[in-house]
């Protein structure tokens, strides 16, 4: 018998607030610990088959919060356990950013100084979110429509770094803007200091996660970052890229639109 009390209510809205999924079934090859969180599958469970006022109690209190919660079948999804469900919170644009996806979070744990710029924070999130997009979508000449690819989208920080270094190179080439600067003036192991806190932030709102084959570490796009992407777009982590631009061109276009309110100093 599932148990529907309130206390397991509050244990699923939890668990979904804190990993952004609840899934019925591990991945093969998959290790416990941290990828699969204990009583994971029986929530999970617990959620699939609850009654209507159970379930509707949780879509409630989610939405105040500004997630709309989905599930995804295996019969419908590539790359998921066969006879899975899985449940995932994306992020409702009509709502309020929850706090742990605004701005101010980035400012928190992306900047390399004390007291950085918080233009210098945005812009080079902004650079490295957008070849992130490159890598895992125009790369492979994918739409931002197309979810079941997630589960091929990957790459590995070195191929990343190594593409933002190339871009800067180019940006040398350019007319010195104010956002070809701050890019240009990042010296030794600062881009790579960058792309690392950028990569882990990222995987700790459930975007991207980490593989290892061997000695090598890849970073893979997640199904709630694809789904969420292909719903929000537009208004995903609040940054607004246009699909088909440059990235610098795109980067230059955002920052001329927020330069007056980022250029302050925490």
């Amino acid at each position: 018998m599932f148990d529907y009390s309130i206390r397991t209510k509050s244990k699923i809205v939890n668990f979904l607030l804190s990993h952004r999924k609840l899934r019925t079934h591990i991945p093969k090859g998959t290790k416990k610990g941290n990828q699969f969180e204990e009583n994971e599958q029986e929530l999970a469970e617990t959620l699939l088959v609850a009654p209507y006022d159970f379930t509707n109690d949780i879509h409630e209190y989610l939405a105040e919060t500004g997630f709309n919660l989905i599930s995804v079948e295996s019969s419908s999804m590539p790359g998921l356990p066969t006879g899975s469900t899985y449940f995932l919170l994306i992020r409702s644009p009509e709502e309020n950013v929850p706090e742990w996806l605004d701005i101010k979070h980035v400012y928190q744990h992306l900047g390399l100084k004390e007291k950085e710029a918080k233009a210098t924070i945005r812009i080079w999130f902004f650079f490295i979110w957008t070849n992130i997009l490159v890598q895992l979508y125009t790369s492979k000449s994918r739409p931002i429509t197309n979810v079941s690819g997630y589960g091929a989208s990957n790459f590995s920080k070195e191929i990343l770094v190594s593409q933002i270094k190339k871009t800067i190179d180019e940006v040398r080439q350019k007319n010195p803007s104010k956002i070809n600067q701050i890019l240009i003036a990042e010296e030794g192991l600062d881009v790579h200091r960058r792309v690392t806190k950028a990569l882990d932030y990222l995987i700790s709102i459930g975007y991207l996660e980490l593989e290892t084959e061997g000695d090598n570490k890849y970073y893979c796009q997640s199904l709630l970052m694809a789904l969420e992407l292909k719903e929000n777009y537009s208004t995903g982590l609040g940054y607004r890229f246009a699909e088909n631009s440059e990235v610098m061109t795109n980067l230059e276009e955002q920052f001329n639109e927020e330069e007056s309110t980022d250029l302050e100093v925490e």
